[in-house]
This record gives C-alpha cells, structure tokens and sequence, in this order.
C-alpha cells in the first residue's frame, strides 16, 4: 500500500526568489524585520518578521521557532524543501511514501500587479520542480498558477505537469470570483486534458473578503481561512462545472470533513424523505469531488455519509500545533478500530491515487 500525505507544506524562504529571471528580479519580496509587531494576513498575532510584496505586508515563518517548538522534530531545511533529504527522513518517520506538498505565504498572497503574481508563481514552481526532481516520485508537488495571467499561466501548467506537478492549486476566491467563475475555464479545460486535479486549499486571494471577514481588533481567524473553501464546495456541488468537465477532479484541503453531509443537504436544500446519505455520496461521485479528513474526527460518522471513496487524509506537516498531531496522522489512523481495514486503504491510499492520478 502506498501511504499518501495528501496535504502537506514547505514554507517560503528567500531560496525560492533565487530561481526568479534576471527581469523578475524586481518584483523579489523583501524580508525586514520590525520594531514592534503588526498584524499582517493571515496570521492572528502580532508579527516582526515580515515579506514586503508588491507593497503589502505578508508573515514571515520562523523556522528555527519550529524547529524548537517541534523538539527538533521538525527541521528548518525539510520545511523550507531546501534539504529534500531531510524532508524524506521525516516521511519515513512517518511512515509515508509519498508528501503533496502545497504553499503557505501563497495560501493568502494576493499581488495588485500582474507581473508580481507571474514573477512570483514561476519561481515558486521552478524551485520545486527542481527540489522533487530527484526523490524517484516521493516528494510531489501542486503548481501555482497566476490567474492574472491567463495565457501565461496556461503555458506555465503544461511546464509544470512535464516536470512533475501532479495538481493545480487554487483558492476558493480567487481575486474576488467564485471558483466556478467562467474566467477559470481555460484552466480548467487544460487541466482535464492534462488529467490534473484543481487542488483548493483553505485560504483566499480576494481583497474584498479581507475586508469583511476582518473583526474589530483586526484579526484573523482560522474560520476566515476555511469559509471561502466550503464556498467554492457548494458552488461545484450546485452548479454545472462538472458537466462541462466530467473528466476533471477537486480536491478540498485542510478544512476537515465533517461539514460535508451539512453543506449539501443545505446547496440542495433537502427537505424531502430521500436517503441523505446515499445523495451525499452521490453528490461527492457525480462532481468529482474530493475532501481531506483529519484523524481526529468521527470518521464513522462521516464515512457513513459521504461514503468511503472520496475521502483521503492529510498531516497538514509543515504547520505543526502538536508536532505529533503533524507528523504521526497515518500510523494514528491506522490504529483506529473505528475503521475498517478496507476503509484505511482507500483513505491512506488508493483515494488519493485517484485523485491525483499517480500510480
């Protein structure tokens, strides 16, 4: 059985503006450090360490801080992928095959100019294209696409799935357009001809609901990060995006699962005396749709509704709480005598082989 850590981070260090061109080379973010801390997205505390891009202030992740937070557990060169080696010994202490590795800074960045979203989403990818390329199918990784550059971006996708990526990443706002917005078809067009899921990871590009989600000390919330992912759901599950792309799959990361029986019985607002369960999972099926469950959950309730094939788990490793909470989700999930044997395989394993189309 190969074991899939279907969500997991690197988190973003100055290496990655290396593999920027030489006329990118402007737009490289700037790490400063302040004299007082300042709340910056989406981070809830007061920070010092900051990105300046694109003239916006954006957190900067200590990993040394981590590092000693995690016991050593977690190392400063396996989070930031500038040591894949050492990302690969904590897969093994795992017991996981393979790592999809998804962004952090980017979960919330949101560049005004074009030319910094292009700038930025191309060394991002060139620098895991080439920090995976050696790990014989270990390490995987979802690309960034600038969604404000459209021809660019859709030239960047077929580069991207020739040097390993496996999914393309969104948000579930994108700017401020719903993720079923016509504007997002053409990638959606050559991600089904590239058999690559659309990967919607918690979090949001829109200036708009930055603004509102805002409280009155100004702080972010967690909730703030996974409204817009239930969002983009309920657009995929109601609307018609899956009939003009049967062959293509989404994912749905780091947001739990135990809202999916609620979020479609609510879309569809279901008030008659049909089995829910059986329309839950249907609804999962015929939209191609995918979400991660987290270990702790009451998985046979959950799986009871939304079936057993359209679940996978993710560690969310790289952004540890509880270090063992990140780093041992599969060996505690496979210990569980909640879940059948069968039921453990397809979650671990074949349902993100599925999703993500790898063998």
């Amino acid at each position: 059985m190969t074991i899939v850590d279907a969500d997991t981070h690197l988190i973003e260090t100055s290496a990655i503006w290396e593999h920027l061109d030489a006329s990118e080379r402007q737009h490289r973010p700037q790490a400063i450090e302040l004299a007082e801390g300042v709340l910056v997205p989406p981070i809830a505390h007061p920070m010092k360490s900051v990105w300046i891009i694109d003239g916006q202030l954006y957190a900067r992740t200590n990993l040394d801080f981590i590092e000693e937070a995690s016991k050593g557990q977690v190392k400063p060169g396996a989070l930031a992928m500038t040591d894949p080696d050492e990302r690969i010994k904590a897969m093994d202490q795992q017991g996981v095959d393979v790592h999809v590795l998804f962004p952090s800074l980017f979960l919330g960045l949101a560049p005004e100019t074009p030319a910094v979203e292009l700038a930025l989403t191309r060394a991002y990818n060139r620098f895991l294209a080439d920090r995976c390329a050696a790990s014989q199918g270990r390490l995987r990784w979802v690309m960034l696409p600038a969604l404000n550059n459209m021809d660019a971006t859709l030239r960047d996708i077929e580069w991207a799935r020739k040097h390993g990526a496996i999914g393309i990443h969104m948000r579930g706002l994108e700017g401020n357009r719903p993720i079923d917005h016509p504007d997002f078809f053409p990638v959606y067009r050559v991600a089904q001809d590239l058999d690559m899921p659309i990967c919607v990871h918690i979090g949001h590009g829109s200036p708009a609901f930055r603004q509102i989600r805002r409280n009155a000390e100004n702080r972010g919330t967690r909730f703030h990060m996974i409204f817009p992912t239930l969002l983009s759901f309920n657009a995929l599950a109601t609307g018609t995006v899956a009939k003009q792309f049967p062959k293509l799959r989404f994912g749905f990361f780091e947001a739990g699962s135990a809202w999916i029986s609620f979020v479609v019985q609510q879309a569809h607002r279901v008030r008659d005396g049909r089995d829910r369960n059986a329309f839950t999972a249907q609804v999962l099926r015929e939209n191609n749709l995918y979400v991660t469950c987290e270990e702790h959950e009451e998985l046979p309730q959950i799986l009871a509704c939304a079936g057993d094939e359209r679940l996978v788990i993710g560690s969310d490793y790289g952004h540890p709480g509880d270090v063992d909470d990140s780093i041992f989700v599969q060996k505690k999930f496979l210990a569980r005598t909640d879940v059948s044997d069968v039921q453990k395989r397809r979650i671990l394993s074949d349902n993100a082989l599925a999703l993500f189309g790898v063998t």
